[in-house]
């Protein structure tokens, strides 16, 4: 008879447990830290998800590389917006095929500049699930390596 007392509460928090993660609207998303071996330019790339910060609800749309500010740009939308305000978050602006991957590529206006740049996804970043060694935009080597991988919910 115990077990059945003490069953009931748990199955009533397992429900309670799973609706609330049904309905919770965080998005998650991930990162990678990256540093280039030859002139030394550091940074960080988000992707996806609902970014930790003061403004709740931003999601990553496009993160990428302006070559007019010289830095990693991000673009946001928000999932909790009105249609309204759906209608006027920032959308790609173009689309480029590289030859060299032979991937599409969005372009999306820089947030601070307004020049475009080509938003890349976190796959970029890996091959067969370990890291790749890319292109810095700084100096244009091979020599942009990843040096650490982050995870946010």
């Amino acid at each position: 008879m115990n077990r059945h007392v003490t069953t009931l509460p748990l199955r009533a928090l397992l429900i309670v447990v799973f609706a609330v993660a049904l309905v919770w609207p965080g998005v998650a998303g991930t990162g990678f830290n990256v540093k280039c071996a030859k002139c030394g330019f550091e940074a960080n790339f988000d992707f996806g998800g609902e970014i930790p910060s003061d403004v709740p609800g931003r999601v990553v749309i496009g993160t990428g590389y302006c070559c007019s500010c010289e830095k990693i740009v991000t673009v946001f939308s928000n999932p909790n917006a009105t249609p309204e305000e759906l209608a006027e978050s920032p959308g790609p602006i173009g689309e480029v095929f590289c030859f060299d991957t032979g991937r599409k590529y969005m372009l999306y206006a820089c947030p601070e500049c307004g020049k475009p740049f080509i938003a890349i996804s976190a796959d970029e970043f890996k091959k067969d699930d370990k890291p790749v060694t890319l292109h810095c935009p700084k100096c244009g080597e091979k020599s942009l390596e990843v040096t650490g991988e982050y995870l946010w919910d």
